[in-house]
């Protein structure tokens, strides 16, 4: 391809489609638009975060003449927060190139269909990595022994739920299978399967194009030859809400204030019930404070499914006022005399309740997310092919100030036939 016919792209990539592509992914990622953005100033890659460990003590009643309070500088330390480097990669390439040799109006509308479909698909992985903790992991295996293409690999879920391994896997991945440890990768191979569905939700199995050779407790994640996701991912919402090990480089075990309210039941899940976002709320409000502040719960589909059903019905949980698809954009719980937004995203846990107050979190950026245009080309030959890519580009993470304002429910019972539809069809 001609240096000239590059140009032509890389100004039409960047006039035509910047904006449908970046300001899209920003306006559907979950925490984007929940965010406030760091106004400060950031250089490199590690920033320094002053965070908020104990509460000041300098209060107290005095006599005239004696001792002042005295507060202790301690009550803030610094944590340590490392942005991770984003990138999509676009291929135009094989018809896409003898269309744009044909004529621009041609190359055109086979461009607009590639971008909608990577601006749905890159969006997808950052809601993933957003609600993440970091890792990258998708899966993991619960089988061993050698698996041949074509044959079912058995998973379990990430994130420990009894059903829907399958959450995060889609047809055509290209993924890597690492030990436990994730310091070795055993194989790299892509989900599909000839003549019949590579993803199989209701049995927890997928099928690879390749022979490998597995372990129980081995993990996936996205990668290839080039290279893998494994722990190279941002820090989401998993990775921040905790209440144990370390949380931007400060031990949840020395500070009560730097850790999170975590009510776990996914050993044996228990039936959903209104008390649970109740405690959630109550959790995540500024205590003694007469005001929640901005507080949000996020949720899978199937936990507001699960409300409809079992509470909606009951006449003494009338007043919660839940009101959805009733004209409004945002639903609201009424909880604690509170309206509280809901917000719903296939990418949580669909176990799970968080609850969120947003203005203990910041949102970094160390470049905006947009087009690579290193020395002015958004796209370079692929040596000996007829091919060209773009890249989209994004250095960011999510920074808390305190972790005792995060609450978060795990393992409340929901139905599983209704949780494999929707993931099946997303």
């Amino acid at each position: 391809m001609s240096v000239t016919a590059q140009a032509d792209i890389s100004s039409l990539l960047k006039t035509n489609y910047r904006s449908v592509f970046i300001d899209t992914i920003y306006q559907d990622t979950m925490l984007f638009d929940l965010l406030k953005k760091y106004t400060g100033d950031v250089r490199g890659s590690t920033i320094n975060h002053a965070v908020e460990l104990t509460r000041s003590h300098g209060g107290g009643g005095r006599s005239a003449g004696a001792f002042l309070p005295v507060d202790y500088p301690e009550s803030f330390k610094q944590s340590e927060v490392t942005l991770s480097r984003w990138y999509w990669t676009i291929s135009i390439d094989g018809q896409a190139v003898e269309m744009f040799k044909k004529g621009e109006g041609s190359f055109v509308d086979y461009l607009d269909t590639r971008m909608k479909n990577a601006t749905r698909d890159a969006t997808n992985q950052l809601n993933r990595i957003a609600h993440g903790d970091g890792t990258g992991v998708l899966a993991k295996l619960n089988q061993a022994g050698t698996v041949l293409a074509n044959n079912p690999i058995t998973l379990k879920h990430v994130n420990g739920y009894s059903f829907g391994a399958c959450q995060f896997l889609e047809e055509g991945d290209t993924i890597a299978i690492l030990n436990s440890a994730g310091t070795t990768v055993k194989s790299t191979a892509r989900i599909a399967r000839t003549g019949g569905s590579p993803i199989n939700w209701d049995t927890q199995q997928i099928y690879l194009d390749k022979d490998v050779t597995v372990a129980v407790d081995d993990i996936i994640v996205l990668g290839d030859a080039f290279g893998n996701s494994y722990n190279q991912e941002a820090n989401g919402l998993r990775g921040i809400i905790k209440n144990s090990g370390i949380v931007q480089g400060i031990s949840c075990d020395d500070y009560n204030r730097w850790r999170s309210i975590i009510i776990d039941k996914t050993a044996a899940p228990v039936p959903y019930d209104w008390t649970h976002v109740t405690r959630l709320v109550s959790g995540s409000m500024y205590k003694g404070s007469s005001s929640p502040a901005n507080l949000v719960l996020l949720m899978h589909p199937a936990m507001l499914e699960e409300h409809q059903r079992l509470v909606d019905p009951d006449l003494r949980y009338a007043p919660t006022n839940f009101k959805l698809n009733k004209g409004l954009e945002v639903p609201m719980f009424s909880v604690l005399g509170k309206q509280i937004p809901v917000r719903d995203s296939v990418h949580m846990g669909f176990q799970e309740i968080v609850c969120l107050n947003t203005d203990e979190l910041e949102r970094l950026e160390l470049s905006p997310m947009d087009w690579d245009d290193s020395d002015g080309a958004v796209v370079k030959n692929l040596q000996g092919k007829d091919a060209v890519y773009a890249f989209l580009k994004y250095y960011w993470a999510v920074a808390a100030q305190s972790l005792n304002h995060f609450a978060r429910f795990d393992g409340i019972q929901v139905d599983t036939d209704y949780v494999s539809v929707i993931h099946k069809t997303m």
